[in-house]
């Protein structure tokens, strides 16, 4: 197996672009440098951020309801007597938890950034 390695140079603040800053150019044409950004700041269509944000927040429901009930079942097994095994399936959880938060920090940033433009 060949390992494939790029060296990244540290970015430049100046405006001007470099094309000795990395052995793989990271630049992409028509949206200005990755050293630059892009200054300019444009309206989030509002009927684009509602549907998103409502998809976002219908998969946070489904991730939660699959954790809930995983969270039945743990505590089922430790309601028997099976504490070790409700916390196996208990942690069966975790990466649903995880999707979810991760969902709610995505909708609650387009939300922000939607308020300001």
């Amino acid at each position: 197996m060949r390992i494939f390695s790029i060296r990244i140079l540290r970015c430049l603040v100046s405006l001007e672009m470099s094309n000795k800053i990395a052995l793989v150019s990271l630049d992409f044409a028509g949206t200005g440098s990755v050293c630059g950004g892009n200054k300019e700041l444009s309206a989030m269509d509002a009927h684009l951020v509602e549907t998103t944000i409502r998809a976002y927040l219908t998969e946070i429901r489904s991730r939660l309801d699959k954790a809930a009930g995983i969270g039945r079942a743990a505590d089922a097994c430790a309601g028997a007597g099976f504490h070790e095994k409700g916390l196996e399936v208990a942690l069966d959880m975790e990466q649903l938890l995880y999707e979810a938060t991760t969902l709610l920090n995505a909708a609650s940033l387009i939300n922000r950034i939607s308020r300001q433009s």
